[in-house]
């Protein structure tokens, strides 16, 4: 059977579609769009034209997937609609106009799908697993192949930029201002709880796009999924230059995060620093995943 999991991010919506075997599920493919809901919020609701923003972009992927011939599909949002006021609103008018019923994750959910998909990728019994999003980050620490932590976190590398930068990479006062933001709002986790370990997992978008231009600037093979701390530095040295050779270097490998990569780094950085790792493997896996596994085929 087929199954589609369409995720409503605050910057990209995002399908993937899966054949599932009994106890096993194989990616086919993934789409997304661009949507950047977060950009359409005023005074803390999503406004009219980000409603049609949604509605058209889940209208072009209903279709697409009619012509596919999935079994089910799973809608789901994160952060890009649970911190807004007009939460229901926007679920109406959804509904309404695309029949879709979009499931919205809180928090320790996200983080908890996260690790659940995160297992069907990487062998892991004990260790720390994070998700940087848009408008928020997710930390899930395990032990004993048992979560006893999962945190989320107000901070994303789109409403970091949104919040601070002017331009499409920011400058040395806008990284600075970034910077003390991210360690004010990780002071909610409670990171002496956590012994340390050297098993640090990430996943999503932009830590696989931070990987994709640590392999580019390294010149490592396109299958690494291991980023050194040491290559995390130079990578923000080179970034923070805010230069030809940093535009270059993104557009080239990740044009569509031009504008968020440097704050999702330096969440990266900092969760790294407090977690005392010198390494983060990257999972292929993540909240897409788990919400296949668990919450449609209930395994």
């Amino acid at each position: 059977m087929t199954y589609a999991v369409i995720d409503i991010g605050s910057n990209t919506i995002r399908t993937s579609v899966y054949a599932v075997t009994g106890m096993a599920f194989q990616p086919l493919f993934s789409e997304k769009i661009i949507a950047g809901l977060a950009n359409y919020i005023q005074n803390e609701a999503l406004n009219e034209e980000g409603i049609y923003r949604l509605c058209d972009a889940l209208d072009q992927f209903q279709k697409m997937l009619q012509r596919v011939g999935v079994s089910s599909i799973g809608v789901f949002a994160t952060a890009s609609l649970r911190n807004i006021k007009n939460t229901h609103a926007v679920l109406h008018t959804v509904e309404e106009q695309t029949g879709f019923v979009i499931d919205i994750l809180d928090g320790e959910d996200e983080a908890m799908l996260d690790y659940y998909g995160m297992l069907h990728n990487l062998k892991a019994s004990q260790g720390v697993l994070f998700d940087i999003g848009g408008a928020s980050t997710e930390i899930v620490a395990f032990d004993d192949d048992m979560p006893y932590l999962a945190k989320s976190v107000p901070i994303g590398s789109l409403n970091l930029y949104t919040k601070y930068v002017a331009d499409f990479l920011p400058s040395k006062q806008e990284q600075k201002s970034i910077d003390k933001h991210i360690r004010h709002e990780l002071k909610s986790i409670r990171f002496n709880a956590i012994p340390n370990t050297q098993n640090i997992i990430g996943v999503g978008g932009t830590t696989r796009a931070v990987l994709k231009l640590v392999n580019a600037l390294a010149a490592l093979p396109r299958d690494n999924c291991t980023i050194h701390a040491d290559q995390l530095f130079l990578l923000r040295d080179t970034l923070s230059d805010n230069n030809q050779t940093a535009r270059k270097l993104i557009l080239r490998n990740c044009p569509d995060r031009i504008h968020t990569l440097i704050p999702g780094l330096f969440i990266i950085m900092q969760l790294m620093d407090n977690l005392q790792a010198n390494r983060i493997t990257i999972s292929k896996y993540g909240v897409r995943e788990g919400y296949l596994w668990q919450r449609m085929l209930n395994r």
